[in-house]
């Protein structure tokens, strides 16, 4: 028989302890002192090894095994991101110069953006394959110096090129920063703020010294949507980032019994679908289901609790606020662009108010409605509920839920596709048509970053099946020259986001399995304390401090179980989780509020 203590699981032993960790808990004595001890010791793994709550950094040497595992990790993803990073700057270059045709009058500037925008990605590429160069200078700093050098090609682009509207390729840039290359959060911060900074200054610059350039008021309203899509991105990696050091702090061994860390005794692809997510096992699935909307507000806690499964609406309030506040910031852009232009502005407002916010209100309503219909069979008679618990092959309300999800989204992202086309029919300006784009994209990406919890295979067969309605719709309203590019970004914005939505998807599905193993540890832990007089612990206590003293110098492991810190500040994972929604809320706040300010002074 299988243990937990072996050195290598197998994903039928790991299958079977999964669904033995999250039966019913029972409700004596022994069950709640059990649930407790249970608790005391994963809040004890967090806080001994904490976070800084703006950096999200552990102290060493905790942080500098977390940045070489992830590293190690990433370095095939940096790779396909960087090779085809070059791939489509040279689709974007192409298109400038034989379907736009916009030739400079020498040739100085195509030397730059081969040389710098493709140099940056090759040389990325090769130097990804040299082991001293990723000892020495590290991925990290690989990816944030390649991405800046094309950043900086693509801002200085615009105005040398005398193009109006956004730039559409910068918007595509901006995506892998967040998450997708696994930088760090402090690092993708960094990098993103001072990249949307640098925009703003040039282009405002060269509105003033050039004539052939985009008017202030254009230049505050493309940075509006840049920031949106910055802080987005800043959200969802600060959530991403929470999810996988929680995966690494739940990994690390925690006895001297521990033999290495927990990860390296199972391959988490050979137990899920590598492509669609889901568990081998049905009836291990169904218990990921039941646990998917409480995998971040309750981590730890009891799926069977129904006042957990009444309270999933609270999980959701805060992705809800943010969309509907978007779509109320969003009315000023309608309104600086179109105050003269009653029915446009009428338009918009009937999509976003009328269409939109309602969408996500009746959503909310729907999952209010199953969860409280789901928990009410939590309280059935004994007999009842046994039988309905052993139903082990489907996830409760959750699959109704994400149905619904996918409903609403697509609602979203046609009601945004309809309004660029309406906006490009109606004032017949492509820059105009950009800025609205920039919405549908940012609306993309909404869908595929963890808000709504949408799992990774519905918003991919959404957007994918939206974006595909809306190239074809492009074909037959548009100009060649401007839905080839729509396209092209378009299609991109989408696999990145899928990219993004399955790296966040399996880090819950790997925290679940390594959860379900520790939860067997402390059960199995608890039952052996148990069966100890109080008096006896307390001598064997000391009797280990005593023992593990003397043997300090003889062990030697790559990376110590967790020791307490005294002087660091720990922050709990779900809490985090929660205030980073609203966190990104306050900023798009403030942020519209500065815009708004800046239009009206120029």
């Amino acid at each position: 028989m299988p243990s937990i203590h072996d050195a290598v699981y197998s994903p039928d032993a790991l299958n079977h302890w999964i669904l033995e960790a999250h039966t019913p808990e029972n409700t004596s004595g022994d069950g709640d002192r059990a649930k407790t001890f249970h608790a005391l010791q994963f809040n004890r793994m967090q806080t001994q090894v904490p976070m800084r709550g703006l950096t999200l950094c552990f102290p060493e040497p905790y942080e500098r095994a977390y940045r070489r595992q992830t590293e190690e990790t990433s370095v095939v993803r940096i790779r396909v991101v960087f090779a085809v990073g070059s791939l489509l700057l040279s689709c974007f270059l192409l298109y400038d110069y034989y379907v736009k045709q916009l030739h400079l009058p020498t040739t100085a500037w195509l030397v730059v953006q081969v040389c710098a925008g493709h140099g940056a990605f090759v040389a990325g590429l090769l130097l990804s394959f040299l082991p001293p160069a990723r000892r020495v200078v590290g991925m990290e700093t690989i990816t944030t110096c390649v991405f800046a050098i094309v950043a900086a090609v693509l801002i200085a682009k615009k105005p040398l090129q005398g193009e109006r509207g956004p730039v559409l390729e910068l918007v595509v840039l901006l995506i892998p920063i967040f998450g997708i290359t696994r930088m760090r959060f402090v690092t993708s911060c960094a990098l993103g703020f001072s990249i949307l900074g640098v925009y703003l200054a040039v282009q405002l610059t060269a509105a003033h010294l050039l004539d052939d350039c985009d008017p202030p008021k254009a230049i505050m309203a493309q940075t509006f949507n840049y920031a949106i899509r910055i802080v987005g991105g800043v959200v969802a990696h600060y959530r991403q980032e929470l999810l996988r050091r929680r995966n690494f702090i739940l990994n690390l061994p925690v006895a001297d019994a521990d033999n290495g860390c927990l990860q390296d005794k199972f391959v988490h692809h050979e137990m899920i679908h590598r492509w669609l997510l889901g568990f081998h096992d049905r009836a291990v699935d169904a218990a990921f289901l039941l646990h998917w909307y409480l995998l971040d507000p309750c981590p730890y806690d009891d799926i069977y609790d129904a006042l957990l499964h009444r309270r999933v609406v609270r999980a959701l309030r805060g992705p809800f606020i943010n969309a509907v506040m978007c779509q109320m910031l969003l009315l000023l852009q309608d309104f600086v662009f179109f105050h003269d232009m009653p029915s446009v502005e009428t338009t918009a407002l009937l999509l976003r108010l009328g269409l939109v916010v309602p969408a996500y209100v009746a959503f909310m309503g729907a999952v209010y409605v199953l969860s409280h219909l789901y928990s009410r069979r939590q309280v059935l008679p004994p007999g009842r509920l046994a039988e309905f618990l052993g139903d082990k092959t489907n996830g409760g309300y959750v699959p109704a839920a994400q149905i619904l999800s996918g409903v609403v989204v697509s609602i979203h992202l046609a009601a945004m596709a309809t309004l660029v086309l309406y906006v490009h029919s109606a004032t017949h300006d492509g820059s105009t048509a950009d800025v609205y784009l920039m919405g549908l994209l940012n609306a993309v990406l909404f869908v595929h970053r963890s808000g709504f919890r949408i799992r990774f295979v519905v918003a991919t067969y959404t957007t994918t099946a939206t974006i595909l309605l809306f190239v074809l719709a492009m074909v037959e309203s548009l100009p060649r020259d401007l839905w080839l590019e729509y396209a092209i970004v378009a299609v991109a914005v989408v696999g990145l986001g899928a990219v993004t939505s399955h790296e966040e998807e399996s880090l819950r599905r790997v925290f679940f399995i390594l959860q379900a193993v520790r939860r067997l540890h402390f059960r199995e832990w608890f039952q052996t304390l148990d069966r100890v007089p109080l008096w006896m612990r307390r001598r064997l206590v000391t009797r280990l401090e005593s023992v593990r003293a003397k043997l300090a110098h003889h062990r030697k492991p790559s990376l110590p179980p967790p020791e307490p810190q005294q002087n660091e500040t720990t922050i709990q994972v779900p809490a985090e989780l929660a205030a980073a929604t609203f966190a990104g809320i306050y900023c798009q706040v403030v942020e519209a509020v500065v815009d708004v300010v800046a239009i009206v002074a120029v």
